[in-house]
């Protein structure tokens, strides 16, 4: 595995999880996408992997 990507599949395992949005107050999964929103009605948008 090139370094780049051994470094991408790294990240996409340990951070684009739970670990990501902590505060969260409700994590919704869409497909691929996870829809995270927080006290105060901010929301964040974040994927795991777009390829899958």
């Amino acid at each position: 595995m090139a370094e780049p990507n051994k470094y991408l599949k790294a990240y996409n395992d340990q951070l684009r999880t739970d670990a990501e949005t902590p505060s969260a107050i409700q994590v919704e999964k869409l497909d691929v996408l996870r829809l995270a929103t927080f006290a105060g009605g901010r929301g964040f948008i974040t994927y795991r992997d777009l390829g899958s």
